[in-house]
């Protein structure tokens, strides 16, 4: 995968982050995201955003949720996917793109879905 390639792949999920926490849209991104582990030279970084969405949408997935917790789990989560995706398209140095992803894992953990 070239620069460009990853550079519009990264621009699809922002775009598609931007529509906002709904279990459809966020199976999306997972699907978007495994697809780019397989094709990028950040898997791992990849693989990490595509299970924190798709956890998320899952989870969802198996009951009612108020407009309330989804509004709690965006305006918590949103920053953090924005922030990893934003350090790879940068090509941050390895540990600094390791600070983001941990921060979205411990946030994700840290949810009560």
């Amino acid at each position: 995968m070239t620069p460009d390639d990853q550079g519009q792949w990264i621009s699809e999920v922002r775009q598609k982050l931007e529509l906002g926490f709904f279990v459809n849209n966020l199976k999306d991104i997972g699907r978007l995201l495994h697809k780019m582990s397989l094709a990028t030279y950040l898997p791992s970084a990849c693989f990490v955003l595509c299970q924190a969405a798709l956890i998320i949408a899952y989870s969802w997935d198996e009951r009612p949720v108020t407009s309330e917790e989804v509004h709690s789990v965006e305006t918590r989560m949103k920053p953090l996917f924005l922030a990893c995706l934003e350090a790879m398209g940068r090509r941050v140095p390895p540990d600094e793109l390791e600070r983001c992803l941990d921060q979205l894992v411990l946030a994700l953990l840290a949810l009560d879905i």
